[in-house]
């Protein structure tokens, strides 16, 4: 799927799993706001990561998901992606590798989701990428952005 990265214009970066992968993926959302310019770059994380997240420079809106608390269960999952649905985002980032994850872009329809072909989800999305082996966790992530001509460095490293 050819899509300009002037045309992307909302981003979500979905990271659901623990604080320390959290951590590891922000680097992906400076590089993401960097490349995608005026882009809004928003995130979707658990309940133990906010503090984290809320206040990072490149991320415009957190979303909180508490997959094992006042979230779990069917509906309130499927009111979270209309809720995702109705911003009308232009492309999802996935490193993390759960089917939740995945479903979930999918479910807020949005049009473009990339992920590892490791993923549970990875017949969800629509990009499809190698799980590099043997590197750092930081410049896997960055890998998710080879479509759009990133080359993943360790330059990039994680800002709090």
């Amino acid at each position: 799927m050819t899509v300009e990265i002037s045309q992307i214009r909302r981003v979500l970066i979905v990271q659901t799993a623990f604080i320390g992968d959290v951590i590891l993926t922000l680097p992906l959302a400076q590089v993401a706001a960097r490349i995608f310019g005026d882009a809004t770059i928003d995130f979707l994380t658990i309940p133990a990561s906010k503090n984290i997240v809320e206040t990072h420079r490149d991320i415009s809106q957190l979303w909180i998901y508490d997959k094992r608390g006042k979230d779990r269960g069917w509906r309130n999952y499927l009111a979270l992606a209309k809720q995702l649905r109705d911003q009308r985002y232009d492309l999802a980032i996935i490193p993390h590798r759960s089917m939740r994850s995945a479903a979930l872009a999918w479910l807020a329809r949005i049009p473009r989701r990339i992920g590892f072909h490791r993923s549970a989800g990875r017949m969800l999305l629509t990009d499809v990428l190698p799980y590099p082996y043997g590197i750092h966790e930081i410049e896997r992530n960055l890998h998710l952005l080879k479509p759009f001509g990133v080359s993943p460095s360790l330059g990039e490293l994680p800002s709090l």
